[in-house]
């Protein structure tokens, strides 16, 4: 056994190899056993493993094999990168600990400087204790006959290495305290990590599904929640799905992805709520249950912090822009209702409503809701820390919802009663007829679809020429579509436009009032919006809007030659913890930016 922990130091899998005979009186009565268990129709994986253990007793131990299982390249820098971008990284596998310990040190998922935080039970524990484990002086040695911690020892052991957790933070701030009182610069952050073994997941999987002690349970996603990364170390693939169901169902505002390459990894893949699979020399199935295929492990970095990044902002984008565009359409009809004492008249035909979305509004959108950058994808490769704004839920939040919806009403209200006011009860065509009620709800319809198109282009970051040209489109779309409606033809006559609204494209593109009235609302419109646009990016900028200046090749203020490496490119992105994070460090000199936008 001593070359065994050898290898586990080394970080090399190991496997134990045995073997017994199995006299036929023993073994037929065991494979009815396990061919009833895999037919199962409840419960079939917890069936077959219960038959398993039955049979693999008294093994005679033959040898131990130990083998090299090679890193991919790049799994490193992904994991480094998944974490300063604010991602909770666990590694479960069903290696020992010190091999899990050992592999977490190689792939960056751990490192020295962690204080490493021991939850294992039995043999491991006293291993722990003899090698200074930090925490580890209350071992979980006082353990059931299966090897599981009794639930009163587990949670007094949860609850010292939350209080050795917080202590090793509390005194830490101290000593920067003291550094920032001197005027010395502050010491980085020192992480913890936490290492938990199969024996001592079982001890918090059955208080909880016991339903006795859910302190359990508690206590250690808390500890969990605080450290910055986990490793479970000899986990089944049973156990691994059941850590991601307990993680997703204590924490519902979590969002869990597992990634592997193995059918082992299936349950855990089908558990989370995202799953991705990798291609490996372990067969197809991990890859056939995921949402996500990927070839290497490193394509996960791309998948998660450009592509994931940009689908969240362009689904949030197209989320409220429809919700906005459709109460700026319905909402000059409301105000008829108010001044028509609500009888029941419309401003415009029923098949406007159908029109506006399909036609007048669809392409555009449709366009940003698939191809906007906000940040390019090689700032957001290089910055890792521009994921957090969908980690803090900045796209997509109460705040930004009814803010669309008040800019909703407030462009209704303008595009209703500038066109009420403009029109009043004077204007009238050359042939000396009233303009009516039709007339004025097509007037009202052009500045809603005009306001509509327009105000999307603010939010479009990533202009490639497709945008303008959707937007204008649309926009001409609208004028053809109207102008033949007002002509005089048999055809707009038999689908039922009556000829109240022929002619009303020529006197509306030949008035002035018109234009005016144009010209207003959509000043109204936009300028507030745009001013509020320019003051937050120039003097409260989001990471995104850093990112962008960066891209852009402006450093405080100052635009940098090409391939210039400048010192004011480290005061941008270094903060005193060492972790790049943008927006609280170039806030720190707001005079700088706003020659940059």
């Amino acid at each position: 056994m001593a070359h065994l922990d050898e290898y586990v130091n080394d970080g090399l899998r190991t496997l134990l190899v045995g073997q017994r005979k199995i006299p036929d009186a023993e073994y037929e009565p065991w494979a009815a056993k396990m061919h009833a268990a895999e037919i199962a129709l409840v419960n079939r994986e917890e069936e077959r493993y219960a038959v398993m253990d039955e049979i693999e007793l008294g093994l005679e131990l033959m040898g131990a094999t130990a083998i090299e299982d090679k890193l991919q390249g790049g799994v490193g820098d992904t994991i480094a990168a998944l974490r300063d971008g604010g991602v909770k990284v666990w590694m479960l596998t069903g290696d020992k600990v010190g091999t899990a310990v050992n592999i977490g040190y190689s792939c960056q998922l751990i490192n020295l400087e962690m204080n490493m935080l021991r939850c294992v039970a039995g043999e491991d524990a006293e291993k722990g204790v003899q090698e200074g484990g930090v925490a580890d002086t209350v071992g979980l040695t006082d353990v059931d006959k299966n090897g599981v911690p009794m639930t009163d020892v587990l949670t007094a052991h949860l609850n010292s290495l939350i209080h050795a957790h917080d202590a090793f933070q509390q005194e830490q701030e101290r000593v920067n305290e003291t550094r920032r009182r001197d005027q010395v610069p502050l010491l980085p952050p020192k992480e913890s990590c936490l290492v938990v073994d199969t024996n001592a997941l079982r001890g918090v999987e059955e208080a909880m599904e016991s339903g006795k002690d859910s302190e359990v349970g508690q206590l250690f996603l808390k500890l969990a929640s605080r450290v910055k990364s986990v490793i479970c170390a000899r986990v089944s693939p049973k156990q691994k799905s059941k850590i991601v169901a307990m993680v997703k169902e204590s924490l519902p505002l979590k969002v869990t992805l597992s990634i592997g390459d193995g059918a082992n990894d299936v349950p855990m893949i089908q558990t989370a709520h995202i799953g991705v699979g990798i291609f490996g020399l372990e067969g197809q199935q991990a890859v056939n249950s995921a949402d996500f295929a990927i070839g290497q492990f490193r394509f996960l970095k791309p998948l998660m912090l450009v592509h994931g990044r940009w689908n969240l902002r362009r689904c949030s984008l197209l989320t409220c822009y429809l919700f906005y565009k459709n109460a700026l359409l319905v909402l000059p009809q409301f105000f008829l209702g108010v001044r028509s004492l609500f009888s029941g008249m419309f401003t415009w035909y029923d098949l406007v409503y159908q029109w506006f979305n399909a036609v007048y509004t669809a392409l555009p959108i449709l366009f940003v809701a698939t191809f906007d950058q906000d940040v390019n994808a090689d700032i957001v490769m290089k910055y890792p820390s521009l994921y957090k704004d969908g980690l803090e839920r900045k796209f997509m939040t109460h705040g930004s919802f009814w803010r669309w919806m008040f800019e909703g009403i407030m462009h209704g209200v303008v595009c209703y009663f500038f066109v009420e006011i403009a029109m009043g009860e004077d204007v009238v065509q050359s042939n000396g007829k009233a303009i009516g009620l039709f007339g004025a709800g097509i007037v009202m319809l052009w500045l809603v679809d005009l306001v509509a198109n327009l105000r999307l282009g603010l939010e479009i970051l990533y202009w490639t020429g497709y945008e303008a040209a959707f937007i204008t489109v649309s926009i001409l779309v609208f004028y053809v579509t109207w102008s033949v409606a007002s002509s005089d033809n048999d055809f707009m006559v038999s689908v039922g436009y009556p000829n109240i609204v022929y002619g009303t494209m020529g006197w509306m593109m030949n008035g002035s009032w018109f234009w005016f009235t144009t010209f207003l609302t959509l000043t109204f419109c936009r300028m507030p919006m745009y001013t509020i646009y320019v003051v937050k990016r120039s003097f409260l900028p989001s990471r995104a809007d850093i990112g962008r200046e960066i891209a852009s090749g402006w450093i405080n203020g100052v635009k940098q030659s090409e391939g210039s490496k400048t010192n004011g490119e480290t005061r941008v992105l270094n903060t005193d913890d060492g972790h790049i994070e943008l927006q609280d460090v170039y806030a720190q000199s707001p005079a700088g930016r706003s020659s940059a936008l």
